[in-house]
């Protein structure tokens, strides 16, 4: 029984090649789109997951607007963080994330 969907799917690809080829690569285009966006969406929910008060963690930003151009940048001044620690309770520790080379 198997035999004869293969033979008459092998077939049927033969006859109409272009056909055939259009669903394949539209099927694989398919597939591997939705398994990169599994992959992103699971990678954005698994951030910083591995600690027990994910939910307690922050990242300081910073936003610069000079003459009509605004910026957000992913760092701060060095004397932010211990200005925060001893001026808000809220914050119970700081850490300073630092680029390495060749990262």
């Amino acid at each position: 029984m198997l035999q004869s969907y293969i033979k008459t799917a092998l077939r049927f690809l033969q006859k109409n090649r272009t056909f055939s080829l259009i669903n394949l690569i539209g099927l694989a285009l398919g597939t591997l789109s939705c398994l990169y966006i599994i992959l992103y969406a699971k990678d954005q929910y698994s951030y910083d997951r591995q600690f027990d008060h994910a939910a307690d963690i922050y990242r300081v930003t910073t936003e610069i607007t000079t003459k009509g151009d605004r910026h957000n940048m992913a760092t701060t001044s060095p004397p932010i963080a211990p200005a925060m620690k001893t001026d808000l309770p809220e914050v119970v520790q700081f850490t300073r994330a630092i680029p390495t080379l060749g990262a």
